[in-house]
């Protein structure tokens, strides 16, 4: 601390004295390493300043300015203010890394940090003439620390949000640093300069052997000095929970070589662990599973395959490994698009279920059932391509069979309904021909026994009734017989027929039926005509009996090659129970028809909204 003072004194050694002290500070003022310099007044003006100061500063032909004038751009940086306080006050002020910008002649901006002193220095009346200021520019110090520091910080923050639970202790084993990994894989967070080595409640060997924590391997490497490797152990948490780790402990030296604490970087691998059990119960499943399995990279080479694989397809693995997936696919009758759209699947990693035709090795045809399934790493791409192969040939024999006895059926059940049609036709014929004619004779006899008997009224009157009772036989039979074989069926074809069938339904029922006709042939296939005028009989048949309709609109059509017919009413519908049983009569009974030629039979009913039954069939002929 200096102070400049004035003193008067008519003694020329103590003048001359004063003067060495004055030169002796003067040059240690100049050449000081730190910047200095001396303001008076009130308003600061710069009456000295030393080399440093000019090397701080940046500045020239300072002396005799004040600091707001050199320095304009320091206002509001609290330099000016605590001049001022220390001025009015006569009191030191000193502070320490406060920051500094400048704007240096050339434009460029200088920032800076100091540790300063403000020193008032007083006249010969006690009262402040002015400021001394001491500075020393620790910017190098202060960046450097703050370098340090924020790499601290990034240290840190790495640690905390590694994935891996990493943590350290002292020579001691007290847990000091660690990361949230860490609390989360103990379930807890522990004490810090308390507990030690370990944060869980007990570690166990991968065999299940109970360790002590200071014989953990953390507490080896630092005990030892040496890092410890490859050692999986098992951590049991506070909640009970046992996590499978792989521990990564090294020691911690100092700048001497002391071993001064350690460093755990641990891996927690419970699900791995978990994920390889199931993968193995996965792979004995799948290794004994009866269907064929392959497995093949994202190009389709096969990597691996099962048992069934080689009792099926009589492959053994080095025969097919490395093999493109396409080459187990082809044979002499083999489906080619089938295959293309397997290798389709594959490419654009899709699953698909279709069934191919495949050769054995020793050349003998099989049916299989194939399935695939692509198996994507933890980015969303393929890595491999998952098959599943189901022998299917018997099945495939058994279907053929059965298709072809259906079809034997169905050929069997036409040829029958055929001969029925005919049986009714020439029963219908026999009642309108003989039973007919005989009834004609019994009225005539009748109508002759009427003349003979005269007046007499009662036998009138029975001979009327038998008369009437013959009248109304003849008329059953009549009824009895169309409805076994409309004539107008054989005679002018299925439309008039429908016509006719439209008429007598309005008539006996008194329901309003609309008929809408848009064909160009009148006659069709003989087979196709009696079935569809019996469905649409049945049709007829079951709104009598359960609808409860009002309205009824019937629709024929004939669209190039196909003939559709539509019978649809708006009363209360079916119920989905009795759409679907199999049990029905009536529906069974349209089914086969519509099968027997087939032709396609659509039936849907809403509840109060009536009922449509619809067949569509290809017009093979008249």
């Amino acid at each position: 601390m200096f102070s400049i003072s004035k003193g008067k004194t008519g003694n020329k050694a103590l003048e001359k004295s004063l003067h060495s002290q004055q030169r002796r500070f003067e040059k240690m003022f100049f050449e000081a390493p730190v910047s200095m310099c001396v303001l008076k007044g009130k308003e600061h003006v710069f009456i000295s300043a030393n080399d440093q100061y000019y090397k701080l500063t940046g500045r020239e032909n300072i002396i005799g300015k004040t600091v707001r004038d050199v320095f304009p751009e320091v206002e509001g940086q609290g330099y000016f203010d605590w001049l001022d306080k220390v001025y009015q006050t006569g009191e030191t002020f000193s502070s320490a890394e406060t920051p500094l910008k400048l704007t240096l002649p050339n434009g460029e901006v200088k920032r800076a940090y100091l540790n300063f002193m403000y020193q008032p220095y007083t006249n010969s009346e006690e009262k402040t003439e002015g400021i001394f200021y001491f500075g020393v520019d620790v910017t190098e110090q202060v960046v450097a620390r703050e370098k340090i520091e924020e790499r601290e910080k990034q240290y840190e923050d790495l640690i905390q949000n590694l994935p891996a639970a990493v943590y350290t202790v002292d020579a001691s084993g007290r847990i000091g640093l660690f990361n949230k990994a860490a609390a989360a894989l103990w379930g807890r967070v522990p004490e810090v300069g308390k507990e030690l080595w370990c944060g869980s409640s007990e570690v166990y060997l991968a065999d299940g052997t109970p360790v002590s924590k200071d014989q953990s391997p953390i507490a080896i490497a630092v005990k030892e000095g040496r890092p410890v490797r490859g050692e999986e152990v098992i951590l049991k948490r506070m909640d009970g929970e046992f996590r499978n780790i792989v521990p990564y402990p090294s020691p911690i030296f100092d700048a001497n070589g002391k071993i001064t604490g350690g460093i755990n970087v641990i891996l927690d691998i419970t699900k791995k662990k978990r994920a390889e059990e199931e993968l193995k119960k996965l792979s004995l499943i799948v290794r004994k599973d009866s269907n064929a399995v392959i497995i093949t990279d994202h190009e389709g080479k096969i990597e691996w395959l099962n048992e069934s694989f080689t009792r099926i397809m009589e492959f053994e693995f080095d025969e097919v490994a490395g093999k493109h997936i396409g080459d187990i696919l082809c044979g002499a009758k083999t489906d080619c698009s089938t295959g293309e759209f397997i290798l389709d699947r594959l490419r654009g990693s899709d699953t698909f279920e279709c069934e191919i035709l495949k050769y054995t090795k020793s050349g003998r045809p099989i049916w299989v059932e194939v399935r695939g399934q692509p198996l994507l790493d933890s980015k969303g791409t393929m890595s491999h391509y998952f098959f599943i192969e189901t022998d299917i040939t018997e099945r495939k024999k058994a279907f053929e069979k059965l298709s072809r006895s259906e079809n034997e059926i169905r050929q069997f059940a036409k040829q029958l309904n055929n001969v029925l049609e005919d049986e009714r036709s020439r029963i219908a014929r026999e009642i309108h021909d003989e039973f007919g004619q005989q009834l004609v004779g019994l009225k005539m006899l009748v109508s002759s026994l009427n003349q003979v008997m005269g007046i007499n009224p009662q036998a009138k009157r029975i001979v009327d009734e038998m008369m009437q009772g013959l009248e109304n036989t003849s008329l059953s039979l009549q009824n009895f017989a169309t409805e076994l074989r409309p004539g107008i069926l054989d005679t002018l074809g299925l439309i008039p027929s429908i016509e006719w069938l439209a008429q007598e339904f309005e008539h006996k029922t008194g329901i309003k039926c609309n008929l809408e006709i848009r064909v160009i042939d009148q006659l069709f296939e003989k087979t196709l005509s009696n079935a569809y005028f019996r469905i649409c009989q049945e049709a007829l048949t079951n709104i009598v009996k359960h609808a409860e309709a009002c309205a009824v609109v019937i629709q024929v059509i004939q669209d190039q090659d196909q003939l559709s017919l539509t019978i649809a009413d708006n009363g209360k519908g079916i119920i989905s129970e009795k759409l679907e049983n199999p049990f029905s009569m009536g529906l069974l009974g349209m089914r086969e028809r519509a099968n027997l030629i087939g032709a396609q039979l659509h039936i849907e009913s809403n509840k109060q909204k009536g009922t449509r039954v619809q067949i569509i069939g290809k017009i093979s002929g008249t």
